[in-house]
């Protein structure tokens, strides 16, 4: 069994054509399929259009008010049946003939495979693409590796093992970077398959704030599966600043004691080792 799960939020534009095209591809590719569709507390005309449709293949879950796009994906992969699921967004953006070969992937030994969009900064504006662009470097360094592309929404993966990360993973928009940073953090293999991204039908429904908790969220990651990688450069850079201070002032002042910003700066780096230390300590403890 295969579970599609599409959360879906005023999207009464494009939903039908999205749904439609996920059948197809499971039609042609898949024996046993279920399609989730997770209407999240839509205002408009989505609920309508999904009731159009008259098959046993599709399943409809219905949220009173909206709860957010990750919490949306978490109820969906939940009630899904599939031992293997992908997701996809439902505006239309996503080559969806590739999710037969992200399942591919999984079923072949990978613990999720991404779909990579290629220049998928070319179609966003400025203002977007540089929190974009840092924040994916600041997630290469958590991660300890390139990562091609760490927020897209169509993907694969298995359900056990995404359920263990439900804890730490967002139920906002940072839903895709939460599961690949945890992923990857804790060891799990991701592939990438390049896909062409196509501008989206509609408004988008990420909103200035959620910058902030993405970047909120990368933090908590961290702390999560590797604490040492904040705490140990802070507290390096600190001692060795420490460090450089008392050269410089035995050079300069040779009859002079240890300065008191010399002692306070060094101890400072070495308590956030320490601290960074123990919550290493603390995360190894818990595997």
């Amino acid at each position: 069994m295969i579970s599609i799960i599409i959360p879906a939020y005023n999207e009464e534009k494009s939903i039908k054509d999205t749904v439609q095209r996920v059948f197809f591809v499971c039609k042609n590719s898949f024996k046993e399929y279920e399609v989730i569709v997770v209407n999240d507390g839509s205002t408009d005309k989505t609920a309508t259009v999904l009731e159009s449709f008259k098959t046993s293949h599709l399943i409809i879950l219905n949220r009173g008010f909206n709860r957010g796009y990750g919490a949306s994906l978490k109820e969906g992969i939940e009630y899904a049946k599939g031992e293997v699921i992908a997701i996809t967004d439902a505006d239309g953006t996503y080559p969806i003939e590739k999710i037969p070969q992200l399942i591919n992937d999984v079923e072949q030994g990978f613990s999720m495979s991404v779909a990579a969009r290629k220049g998928r900064y070319k179609n966003t504006s400025l203002i977007k693409s540089v929190p974009k662009f840092l924040l994916d470097k600041v997630a290469n360094v958590v991660a300890g590796q390139k990562i091609s592309d760490i927020n897209s929404g169509l993907r694969a993966f298995r359900k056990k093992d995404v359920i263990p990360f439900f804890n730490i993973i967002s139920d906002k928009f940072s839903f895709t970077t939460t599961i690949t940073l945890s992923y990857l953090s804790n060891g799990l293999s991701v592939s990438y398959i390049p896909i062409e991204y196509r501008k989206r039908e509609g408004k988008s429904k990420v909103k200035a704030r959620d910058g902030f908790d993405f970047v909120n969220l990368i933090l908590r990651t961290i702390m999560y599966f590797n604490p040492l990688r904040i705490f140990a450069p802070v507290a390096l850079f600190l001692m060795g600043i420490g460090v450089l201070k008392f050269v410089y002032d035995l050079f300069n002042e040779p009859y002079l004691n240890i300065t008191p910003s010399v002692i306070f700066v060094f101890l400072s780096g070495l308590q956030i080792l320490a601290i960074g230390m123990l919550a290493d300590l603390i995360r190894t403890t818990r595997k």
